[in-house]
């Protein structure tokens, strides 16, 4: 697969780019969409080395991320903690919190400090990897 430097962008506009303001999606038909009308399940895709493309589909319930072989969603870096952060699927929302992680856990570029809502695109970092937060979609 050919690498390129384009910037990744989840969530476009009607012309087809990132709205950082708000991380709302606009369809093709101008409408405002939020992640409510998107989600049917989660979907963690790894945007850095060591884990470029692969792909997590979110359970409904509790989805911890960490190096422990307990862990649901289980990543070989060795800044991220056994339990680093968990990330909670219930009710059609997303709830991202850090597990008390040696080196933080951060949401488009902010360290989370309380349980944090997650929406359509958000950057999500634990230790050196980085991932995207998408959902599954229907035509």
């Amino acid at each position: 697969m050919k690498s390129n430097n384009t910037k990744f962008s989840p969530v476009l506009s009607e012309k087809g780019r990132y709205m950082e303001e708000n991380n709302t999606l606009i369809d093709d038909k101008g409408r405002k969409l939020d992640s409510s009308e998107l989600v049917r399940r989660g979907l963690l895709v790894g945007v850095s080395a060591g884990v470029l493309g692969t792909t997590f589909i979110l359970k409904e319930g509790e989805n911890s991320l960490g190096r422990d072989s307990a862990c649901s969603i289980r990543i070989h870096d060795r800044h991220i903690s056994g339990i680093h952060c968990i990330i909670r699927a219930e009710d059609k929302s997303l709830i991202l919190e850090d597990a008390d992680s040696s080196n933080g856990t951060y949401l488009n570029r902010k360290k989370i400090k309380k349980p944090t809502p997650l929406n359509y695109g958000d950057r999500i970092v634990a230790g050196e990897t980085i991932f995207r937060l998408l959902f599954e979609e229907e035509l």
